[in-house]
């Protein structure tokens, strides 16, 4: 006598309010991760390396209108995320010496880049501040602004571009268009979504968590929407 085959796949319906789906699709539903569990994987995946260190670098640009205070504030942003998300220990986050950061000051990358040798850094983030402003919304202590910068990622060793993929500087744009809780509270926001737009690249980082509200879409990308 032949033997009937079982079947894996068992059919049912929750008192007809949902629809009959196989054991087999629910276990598959039950399985997948959830938007908060999913990850965006990382452009470079920095987190993963044992040995990371990283020398930070800030500069505005002539014509960027932005507040001295504004690369030392920025540089201290990065290293809180680049320890809390990418995972790189306290004492291997460097930062540029105030006295670099000096417009009278001489100045030039590549003393950036062999200040980060001399303290053995292995990847130097360079970035210069592009635009920034803070523009008061009445009397109100209401406050507007933008913050743009270009960021790109070496090794200090051999000067080799390891992010953005494109090997050329990114650039990146936020704004904020209304902020009820002054202006230090403006700069704060602008900073953290600078920060994360460049540090969410560098490891595994949540899906639902990869988009600011602050971030301005590239113009490119805009484009590319409308082909």
């Amino acid at each position: 006598m032949k033997q009937k085959k079982l079947h894996l796949c068992l059919w049912f319906s929750a008192a007809g309010l949902l629809p009959m789906m196989s054991s087999c699709t629910l276990l598959g539903f039950l399985l997948s991760p959830s938007s908060s569990e999913q990850k965006i994987a990382a452009q470079f995946p920095l987190y993963a390396q044992k040995d990371k260190s990283v020398y930070l670098a800030v500069r505005t640009s002539p014509g960027s209108r932005a507040d001295a205070d504004i690369p030392g504030l920025l540089q201290k942003t990065l290293a809180a995320d680049f320890q809390r998300k990418v995972g790189v220990p306290s004492e291997k986050i460097f930062q540029m010496p105030s006295v670099l950061q000096n417009p009278s000051a001489s100045f030039s990358w590549s003393q950036v880049e062999e200040e980060a040798r001399r303290v053995r850094a292995a990847y130097l983030l360079s970035i210069e501040i592009v635009e920034f402003e803070a523009v008061p919304l009445g009397p109100q202590n209401y406050y507007m602004g933008t913050l743009a910068v270009r960021a790109i990622l070496s090794e200090t060793q051999t000067g080799q571009t390891v992010w953005p993929p494109e090997k050329t500087p990114r650039l990146i744009r936020t704004a904020v268009d209304f902020e009820a809780n002054g202006r230090s509270q403006l700069v704060y926001r602008m900073l953290s979504a600078v920060s994360h737009c460049i540090v969410r690249h560098l490891y595994p980082c949540p899906k639902n968590a990869f988009r600011v509200s602050e971030e301005m879409e590239p113009l490119e990308s805009l484009m590319n929407q409308t082909e």
